[in-house]
C-alpha cells in the first residue's frame, strides 16, 4: 500500500501552476477588458486569495501545507458567501451562514488537500470540521430561517 502512494505520480505542482494561471488569467481579463466589478470586487479578491492560498499549500510538505490549505478555504467560503449576499441582497443569512466559514471552511481546505496529496489523515480530519460546520449552519438555519421569520 505505502509503494503504491510513493510511487503515484504527485500532480499538485501542476494543479498548483493552474490555479495561478487561472487567476492570472482573471486579473488580466478584468484590466484589459476594464470590466468594472463594482459590489463583486470584494468577493472576487477574497475568493482569488483563497485560491493563490491553496495552490502555496500544494506546494509545500509536511503538516504546513495542511494548515495553510485549511486557511485558504476561510477567504474562498467568505467570498462566495459575500458573493451570494451581494446578489440576493440576503444580509439576513449572516445569522446561520457563519459556521459555513469556519469551521466548514477550513474543513474543505483539508479536504481538498488531503485528495490532492493522497493523505487520509487530512481528508478524516477535514471531513469532521466540515461535518460540524455544516451541522452548526443547518441548526442555524432552522432557529433563525424558519423559526424566527
Amino acid at each position: 500500500m505505502e509503494k503504491n502512494q510513493k510511487e503515484r505520480k504527485d500532480h499538485s505542482m501542476i494543479i498548483a501552476l493552474m490555479i495561478m494561471l487561472f487567476i492570472a488569467a482573471g486579473f488580466i481579463l478584468i484590466i484589459r477588458m476594464r470590466i468594472n466589478l463594482g459590489n463583486l470586487a470584494l468577493p472576487f479578491y477574497l475568493v482569488a486569495t483563497g485560491m493563490f492560498l491553496f495552490a502555496s499549500a500544494l506546494e509545500m510538505e509536511g503538516g504546513m501545507g495542511e494548515v495553510i490549505a485549511a486557511m485558504s478555504g476561510i477567504p474562498t467560503i467568505l467570498g462566495l458567501i459575500l458573493l451570494y449576499q451581494f446578489r440576493t441582497g440576503n444580509w439576513e443569512s449572516w445569522a446561520y451562514v457563519w459556521p459555513l466559514i469556519f469551521p466548514a471552511g477550513a474543513g474543505l481546505g483539508q479536504i481538498c488537500y488531503g485528495n490532492l496529496k493522497a493523505n487520509r489523515e487530512a481528508i478524516e480530519r477535514g471531513k469532521i470540521l466540515a461535518q460540524v460546520g455544516f451541522g452548526m449552519s443547518l441548526l442555524g438555519l432552522v432557529l433563525y430561517g424558519l423559526i424566527f421569520s
